[in-house]
């Protein structure tokens, strides 16, 4: 087991010396990660949101809730507006 944890820290260290990875980028790297973590966000907001209008319109077996015009999941639509809730 310590050898193990030795070898992770041994992996998960900064490297130092000539390997060292220069900060050239570091703005345009962290750019792109904002911006896939932002996605992502995006998207489990979404879930979130979904499953949310899922559980308040009392949804308790997935196919017969899909099959009602009322039915948050996978998407609300236009038809929604005319359930009673």
């Amino acid at each position: 087991m310590v050898v193990r944890c030795s070898r992770y820290r041994r992996a998960n260290r900064p490297r130092t010396g000539s390997h060292r990875r220069t900060d050239a980028g570091l703005q345009a790297r962290g750019a792109v990660k904002l911006a896939e973590i932002d996605s992502r966000l995006t998207e489990l907001t979404a879930v979130r949101d979904t499953l949310r209008a899922a559980l308040a319109a009392g949804c308790d077996d997935l196919i017969a809730c899909s099959e009602s015009p009322c039915c948050p999941v996978p998407f609300a639509t236009a038809d929604s507006d005319d359930c009673d809730r």
